[in-house]
């Protein structure tokens, strides 16, 4: 494809495997019900998609019923909230539980994927993460890739919906 595609050649790929088309095509149309929902350069389609400039997630460890309880009263505007599988313990968590005497097996780890990706609201979610006596994991950012895009025609939805 990527010859061909060299070689000035016109290619039509009909995929869902959106990763690897957008690492081959140039123009993308995304169908949605037997229609064209849009078409255009990837940055026509996010300039028109209306998402974020960047998704944010942020990792969180912690007892499973705080946790639990955080997710229903946490003043933080997220799009998801979920539960991820638990790495095996690293050799220091090992022997901190060890040592403090805390069940490790009653900790779960969850992902929030926050509704901002402002540097403002991103350090007040940390902020109240660890006041709240969690630990953060892992915090990454994203830009936005095909798939979102192609979710966002396909599945419209209103971002300030909390969902689980």
């Amino acid at each position: 494809i990527e010859r061909l595609r060299n070689e000035g050649k016109t290619v039509f790929i009909n995929s869902h495997i959106l990763q690897e088309v957008e690492l081959v095509c140039d123009r993308f149309a995304i169908m949605s019900h037997g229609n064209v929902a849009a078409h255009g350069t990837l940055q026509d389609l996010l300039s028109n998609a209306d998402l974020p400039a960047s998704r944010t997630t942020i990792e969180i460890r912690g007892p499973r019923s705080a946790i639990m309880s955080f997710k229903e009263t946490a003043q933080i505007p997220f799009r998801s909230f979920s539960e991820t599988a638990l790495a095996e313990s690293s050799p220091v968590e090992v022997l901190e539980s060890a040592h403090s005497h805390v069940d490790t097996s009653l900790h779960s780890s969850w992902m929030l994927e926050l509704i901002s990706s402002h540097q403002s609201d991103i350090d007040a979610a940390i902020d109240v993460i660890r006041q709240r006596g969690f630990s953060v994991i892992r915090l990454s950012t994203q830009q936005p890739r095909l798939e979102d895009i192609f979710m966002r025609y396909v599945r419209p939805q209103d971002p300030s919906v909390k969902t689980s």
